[in-house]
């Protein structure tokens, strides 16, 4: 028969959920920059594909933190150089330097 005082311990053990500490893996949580980098590329393209307006890719610029992340912006719009024959690209490009997100 097992004593109270080695179920008490056998359960201090197990955790909360009831498994053994052993057992429990760690998640890995992205950095907030990583996600609002990916947010505004997935946005940008969708504007670029003709998915969206000029206005919505300009409110979801202004609004996802990627200005509070220095160089973020330039980083994104280079990597979307592909781009950069459209008219879209050049005019979205222009409405941000005319809002001074992005330098000349």
């Amino acid at each position: 028969m097992i004593s109270s005082l080695t179920k008490s311990r056998k359960f201090g053990y197990m955790g909360i959920w009831g498994y053994p500490h052993s057992c429990i893996q760690m998640v890995k949580i992205k950095a907030t920059e990583i996600i609002t980098m990916r947010y505004v590329r997935g946005s940008l393209e969708a504007f670029l594909d003709g998915k969206r307006t000029l206005n919505w890719i300009k409110g979801t610029i202004g609004k996802s933190g990627v200005l509070y992340h220095k160089g973020m912006l330039k980083d994104i719009f280079d990597g979307l150089r592909r781009y950069s024959g459209l008219t879209r690209y050049q005019s979205i490009l222009k409405e941000c330097q005319k809002e001074g997100w992005l330098e000349s």
